[in-house]
C-alpha cells in the first residue's frame, strides 16, 4: 500500500516547476461526509501565480480509490509568489456538494501545510466569491501563509484533529481562551460572577449579617434576639423585654428585664424590702415592695395573669412556643400571633407554617400559582410568570393566560415570539416547523442565505450557486450548464439547446429568468411561482391557492381554505343549519344551529336532522319512549321528551323511559305531582 507521502503530487512541476522542497506548499484534504453515500471523489484545482490551471482528481470508491486525508504537494520554483488560489471540490454521483477556496502565496524556504476539510456543514452553503466556507460560516478565502504550521509528513484525519480556525491549519489552532468569563448573578464567593471586573460588589461585608467581615460568615441570632453586622463584626439586636447581660453572642439575650435578678437592667437586683420587679406608670420596670393590682408575684416577679404569656390564668403556667409564632395569653388563655411574614393556614396544630408565598399558597392561603405551559414563581406573594416550557412563549405578554404561544408550528411566533413566517416567500412556499421558519424551494431555486424573509432567493441556473448552494463556476469551467437530467453543473460551454446569457447557459424554452430570449424574466404573480414553457411565460400556484379569475395579473388571488373556494374555484361551503369551515382547504362543520344535529356525519348535507323530532329529541338518536307504563303518547318539547299520561297518571320523576310512574290518588302526590293530602289534627 502506498505511504501517505508517495500520495503528495507536485503539480506545479507541470507548470514547468521543479520538484525542490525548499518552498512547497502541501494541500490537505479532508471531510466529515460519509463515504461513499455523501461523498465519492474530490478534485483539487490549482490556478498558479502565473494564471496557469492544473486539476488533480481521485475517487474515494472503486479500485483506485484513495483514503482520506487526500495530500497534494504544490511545489515553487521561481517566478512570482502570488496568488496562489486553491479549490477543493467534493462530489457524489457526478455532483458537487461541497467546495472549499484558498487564496495564499508561497512563503521563501518553507514547506507549509494548508488544510482544507470538506465540511458536512457547508454543504449548500453559497458564499460571496472572495470566501470561502468554514466551521464558522463564510469567512475570506485569504490564508496568511506566515500562520500555516510546517509541514511534517504526515496529516491527522478529521476523527482526530480538526483545527480550532475551521480548517486552515493556523499557527494557533488549537489555542484555548482559558480566561473566558461566562456572565452569572455575582454571589459573595471571592469570585467576579457577573464578569464587570468587581468581586462581590453587591455585598456589604460591614453590615450584612449574612456575610459579616467575610462570603458566608453568617452572625447566629442566638435566643431572644435578631442579629447584625456591625463594622464587619456580629452583633445582637435584643427582643422587647429581654438583655444580653453576659455579653456572649452564643447565648443570646437571655436576661429577661421583668425578673428580680434583672429588673429594668442587667445591673438592678432587686431584694430587702423592695423583693418584686413590677411596672410603674412612666417609670418601667423598677423594685417595688409588693406588687399593685391587677398585678400577681409570681417567682419574685410581678406579672399579670390574663396577659402574661410566661404565667398564663396562673403562675408558671407558660404559654407553649409555637412554630412561626410569637405566643400570646389573653384573658388567661394562650394563643399565638403569627411572625412577620408567615400565616397559619391549616389549623393550629403546627403553628404558622405558610409564608405566602407558596405556589400552593400564593397571597392567600390555598390560592393556587400555576400558568399553562409556565414555570411560576410566588416570592413576591403574587403569582408571576417566570419562564415558559421548552417550546412555548409568552407572545400577547398576559402572564394569566401564561404561555400561549406554541413557538414549535405557530408562523406568527416561530421560534420566538414576533418572528413570523413570510406569508408569501419568492419562490417558495413557507411554515413553522421544529420552531424554524421552513421554506420549501420552486424547483431550480434554493435558500442559500438561509434567510426566511426573502425566500428562496438563489437560481440553481446561476454561475454562483450552479446546482446547489456553495458550487461556483470559474476557472476552466466558468459556465452553469443543464445536465441531462435537468439538473446544473459547471462546464467549459453551453450544451444543445442553451444560449449564453450574462455567464450563465440558460434554455430560453423553460428558463423562467431566460424566458424565449436572455434577460426576458417571468414576473413574481401573488401566490405563484413563475414558469417558463415553451419560451413562453407563465406561472404555478403554491399549494392552498388558485387563479379563479383567469386574470394573469392578479395571479393565483382565490384561497382554496375560503367558504366560497373550498377546494377548487366557485365550490362553495354553506351547508345547511350550520356554520361552515375550509381550514384545511375541505368543506367541514364548525358547529350545528340550535335544534340541528349532524347525525349521519356528513358534511354534504349539512345539520340534517332536526333535534325536536321524537326520533333525535336534544340529540342525534335519542329516541323518546313509548309504550310506557300509564302513558297514552310522548312528544319532544324544547329538545327533551315529554309524556302524555293517562287520567290519574304523572311523570313526576322526569324520566321518560319508566312511563307515568305515580298515581295521583295517593297521600303524597294528590291530584298532583307532590301534593300532600293532609288535614289539621
Amino acid at each position: 500500500m502506498r505511504s501517505r507521502q508517495a500520495e503528495i503530487i507536485a503539480i506545479l512541476a507541470l507548470l514547468g516547476l521543479g520538484c525542490s522542497q525548499v518552498t512547497e506548499v502541501v494541500v490537505v484534504v479532508d471531510s466529515d461526509l460519509a463515504v461513499p453515500s455523501e461523498l465519492d471523489s474530490v478534485r483539487i484545482d490549482v490556478t498558479s501565480p502565473g494564471g496557469e490551471f492544473r486539476r488533480a482528481s481521485a475517487p474515494l470508491v472503486g479500485e483506485r480509490a484513495i483514503a482520506l486525508p487526500r495530500t497534494l504537494g504544490i511545489v515553487y520554483r521561481g517566478g512570482p509568489l502570488e496568488p496562489l488560489v486553491v479549490v477543493a471540490t467534493g462530489s457524489l454521483n457526478g455532483r458537487d456538494v461541497v467546495q472549499r477556496r484558498a487564496r495564499l502565496a508561497f512563503a521563501p524556504g518553507r514547506t507549509v501545510e494548508l488544510r482544507l476539510d470538506l465540511l458536512r456543514s457547508c454543504v449548500d452553503v453559497a458564499c460571496a466569491i472572495d470566501q470561502t466556507c468554514t466551521a464558522q460560516g463564510c469567512a475570506s478565502s485569504e490564508v496568511d501563509v506566515a500562520r500555516l504550521r510546517d509541514w511534517t509528513g504526515a496529516s491527522s484525519g478529521m476523527d482526530a484533529s480538526v483545527p480550532r480556525d475551521g480548517g486552515d491549519g493556523g499557527a494557533d489552532a488549537d489555542a484555548i481562551a482559558s480566561d473566558a468569563c461566562v456572565v452569572a448573578p455575582e454571589q459573595c464567593n471571592d469570585r467576579d460572577d457577573d464578569c464587570d471586573g468587581q468581586v462581590d460588589e453587591d455585598f456589604d461585608l460591614t453590615a450584612d449579617p449574612t456575610h459579616c467581615g467575610s462570603c458566608a460568615h453568617s452572625c447566629s441570632p442566638g435566643p431572644n434576639a435578631s442579629p447584625r453586622c456591625a463594622a464587619s463584626v456580629c452583633a445582637l439586636t435584643c427582643d422587647s423585654g429581654w438583655a444580653d447581660c453576659d455579653s456572649s453572642l452564643l447565648t443570646g439575650c437571655e436576661a429577661l428585664l421583668s425578673l428580680p435578678l434583672t429588673c429594668g437592667s442587667c445591673s438592678t437586683q432587686c431584694s430587702g424590702p423592695t423583693p418584686f420587679c413590677s411596672v410603674v406608670a412612666a417609670r418601667g420596670l423598677v423594685c417595688t415592695a409588693t406588687c399593685a393590682l391587677p398585678m400577681t408575684a409570681c417567682s419574685g416577679s410581678c406579672v399579670e395573669l390574663a396577659t402574661s404569656s410566661a404565667h398564663c390564668g396562673r403562675c408558671d403556667a407558660a404559654c407553649p412556643p409555637v412554630p412561626g409564632a410569637t405566643p400570646v395569653c389573653s384573658a388567661g388563655a394562650c394563643s399565638f400571633t403569627c411572625s412577620p411574614g408567615l400565616y397559619d393556614c391549616n389549623g393550629p396544630a403546627d403553628g404558622c407554617e405558610s409564608t405566602l408565598r407558596t405556589l400552593t399558597s400564593c397571597g392567600a392561603c390555598g390560592v393556587v400559582c400555576g400558568l399553562p405551559h409556565a414555570t411560576t414563581s410566588c416570592t413576591s406573594g403574587t403569582c408571576a410568570l417566570i419562564g415558559c416550557d421548552a417550546g412555548w412563549g409568552d407572545c400577547n405578554g398576559i402572564a394569566t393566560d401564561g404561555c400561549e404561544a406554541a413557538l414549535d408550528v405557530d408562523p406568527m411566533h416561530c421560534g420566538s415570539c414576533g418572528v413570523a413566517c413570510p406569508v408569501s416567500a419568492p419562490n417558495a412556499a413557507s411554515s413553522c416547523a421544529a420552531g424554524t421558519c421552513v421554506l420549501v424551494c420552486d424547483r431550480g431555486w434554493a435558500d442559500c442565505n438561509r434567510m426566511a424573509s426573502d425566500g428562496c432567493e438563489a437560481a440553481l441556473s446561476s454561475g454562483a450557486t450552479c446546482g446547489s448552494c456553495g458550487i461556483r463556476c470559474d476557472g476552466a469551467t466558468p459556465l452553469c450548464a443543464t445536465d441531462a437530467s435537468g439538473g446544473h453543473l459547471c462546464a467549459s460551454g453551453c450544451g444543445p439547446g442553451e444560449a449564453l446569457c450574462s455567464g450563465t447557459c440558460a434554455n430560453t424554452s423553460i428558463d423562467p429568468n431566460h424566458c424565449g430570449s436572455c434577460a426576458t424574466t417571468c414576473p413574481p404573480l401573488p401566490n405563484a411561482s413563475p414558469v417558463c414553457a415553451a419560451s413562453a411565460c407563465g406561472f404555478a400556484c403554491h399549494a392552498g391557492w388558485a387563479d379563479c379569475d383567469a386574470i394573469a395579473a392578479t395571479g393565483c388571488e382565490a384561497s382554496l381554505s375560503s367558504l366560497t373556494s373550498c377546494g377548487a374555484c366557485g365550490s362553495v361551503c354553506a351547508p345547511i343549519h350550520a356554520t361552515a369551515t375550509c381550514a384545511t382547504g375541505t368543506c367541514a362543520i364548525a358547529s350545528c344551529d340550535t335544534g340541528w344535529g349532524n347525525c349521519d356525519a356528513s358534511a354534504a348535507n349539512g345539520c340534517e336532522t332536526s333535534l325536536t323530532a321524537i326520533t333525535s329529541c336534544g340529540a342525534c338518536g335519542n329516541i323518546c319512549p313509548t309504550g310506557v307504563a300509564h302513558a297514552t303518547g310522548s312528544a319532544c318539547t324544547s329538545g327533551a321528551c315529554v309524556l302524555a299520561c293517562a287520567a290519574g297518571w304523572a311523570d313526576c320523576d322526569g324520566v321518560p323511559s319508566n312511563g307515568c310512574e305515580t298515581s295521583l290518588s295517593t297521600a303524597s302526590s294528590c291530584g298532583a305531582c307532590g301534593v300532600a293530602c293532609t288535614r289539621a289534627n
